[in-house]
């Protein structure tokens, strides 16, 4: 069984994984480095996870589920392609019409 103190400190350095995970998920085409330093994050965000649910706390565990969820789906996500020009060309600059 984990003391108090114990789970607080284990909840502390939880938060702080949460920050991290979510930071990446506003970024797109992360580097396979990144992408695999979220994945190690993710796995260490579960186990936290794990044993604050199993000793019963009262500490708010969603904001660590939540990003969990959100780092599986960011590792999980496909390399995205960068969008191509999808709006009119430009017209000639004035005097350029070409020949």
């Amino acid at each position: 069984m984990l003391s108090t103190e114990i789970a607080q400190d284990i909840y502390t350095n939880s938060l702080s994984l949460v920050n991290f995970i979510n930071n990446y998920t506003a970024k797109e085409n992360l580097p396979q480095d990144q992408i695999n330093e979220v994945q190690i994050r993710v796995e260490t965000l579960e186990k936290m996870e794990m044993d604050l649910s199993s000793i019963g706390t009262n500490f708010d565990l969603n904001p660590l589920r939540n990003a969990i969820n959100t780092g599986r789906a960011l590792i999980e996500a496909p390399p995205s392609q960068a969008p191509g020009f999808a709006g009119t060309p430009p017209s000639p600059a004035p005097g350029f019409a070409g020949t």
